[in-house]
Parts: C-alpha cells; structure tokens; sequence
C-alpha cells in the first residue's frame, strides 16, 4: 500500500519511466504531425510513424494497467493512474486520425492556421513532459500546466480564423465545397488533438496538487 507522502512516481513504482514513455511518443507524434503540416514532405513515411506511435502507445497503456492491477494502493490513487493511462492514449490516437486524414485527403499545401494549431499541440506536448519531469517531486507543475493552457487558448484563436476562412471563400463551387468538408474534418481532429493534450496536463496537474 502507498504510504503517505509517497509518490506514485517515485522510483518505488513504475509509472514513472512509462508516463514518461508515454509523454516522449505524445511529443514525438506531434512533432512528426507539425513536420507534415509545415514542411509537407515524405507525408506517407511521417503519417507511418505516427501510426507507429499510437501503437507502441497503446501496448504502453497495456502495461501500465497490468502494472496497476499487481500493485496495492488506494482507490483514489488508482482512479489517477487509470485516468492518466487513458488520456494519454486518447491523445495519440487523436494525432493519429488527424495524420491519418492528412495523408487520405493529399492536400497540395496546408493553411496557415492548421500550422499554427500543430506548433500549439508540439507546444503542449513538451509542457506535459516538462511536467511529468517533476511530477514525482509533487511541486513545480502548476506552472507548467498554466504554459500548456495558455498555449490552448492560443489555439482557439487559430481554429475560429482557420474556420471563418474556409466559409468565406467568394465562389463557393462544387470542388470549394468538397475541400471546405475535407478541411473542417482536419479542423476538427485537430481540436480534439489539442482537447486531449489539455486533458492530459489537467489530470497531471491534478495528481501533483494531491501530492501537496
């Protein structure tokens, strides 16, 4: 049973090394999709890797939960793990469907706001690992979590112009209508990239609070 004071991230369990895996293939995933979005190169190989990820995530998220099922600690503090583990996959597989669309709909360039909205989900992912590097001291998240919601906000700002832009294109013709529909599905897995990113740094931040 943990003790009071011990940190679920301490060196005496192993969450730690496999949030933080977990947090290295967020950011890597979100590097890789802003690689696509503003270099557009090699999108097959990048949309690949991603897909790569999600899935060294989603056997991360099987180990931590058989890791959670062998070790006894307290409800509350198993309701975190879980809830972590699940954010996080979420979060890659997020990435993953709007790399996957990226790679089916083969645009011949990107829209500046859709850049704008991957630099923000590589800016989030890197403040969610900045968190998980000293989640384990049980202080010193709370401004990086502050970091990972302004940038959120940033990003709402991008998603509302990249948006208007799409409807107020002057000759609205059948091929017009066709990639303002493959755009706002591109819009709206990018929101929901950036929505489970947020949920990450929430539950993060929520866990080192308890640590106080």
């Amino acid at each position: 049973m943990r003790r009071s004071g011990d940190s679920l991230f301490s060196a005496a369990f192993p969450f730690n090394e496999l949030f933080r895996r977990q947090g290295g293939r967020l950011a890597e995933s979100a590097a890789m999709l802003d690689s696509i979005f503003n270099e557009f190169k090699d999108v097959s190989g990048k949309c690949a890797r991603i897909h790569e990820l999600a899935s060294e995530a989603d056997l991360d998220a099987r180990e931590i939960a058989r890791q959670l099922s062998l070790i006894l600690i307290l409800q509350g503090d198993r309701g975190d793990i879980h809830e972590l583990n699940m954010a996080f996959e979420s979060s890659c597989n997020s990435v993953k469907a709007a790399a996957a669309r990226v790679g089916l709909y083969g645009f011949a360039e990107m829209r500046v706001s859709a850049r704008e909205l991957t630099k923000d989900l590589v800016g989030m992912s890197v403040e969610i690992q900045k968190m998980l590097e000293i989640m384990g001291r049980g202080t010193g998240a709370h401004e990086a979590a502050r970091g990972a919601v302004k940038i959120r906000r940033e990003a709402e700002n991008f998603l509302l112009v990249g948006l208007g832009e799409l409807y107020e294109q002057p000759d609205i013709k059948a091929d017009v209508v066709l990639d303002i529909v493959k755009w706002s599905q591109i819009y709206d897995r990018l929101e929901e990239a950036l929505n489970r990113a947020e949920r990450v740094a929430q539950i993060i931040e929520g866990i080192t609070l308890k640590q106080l």
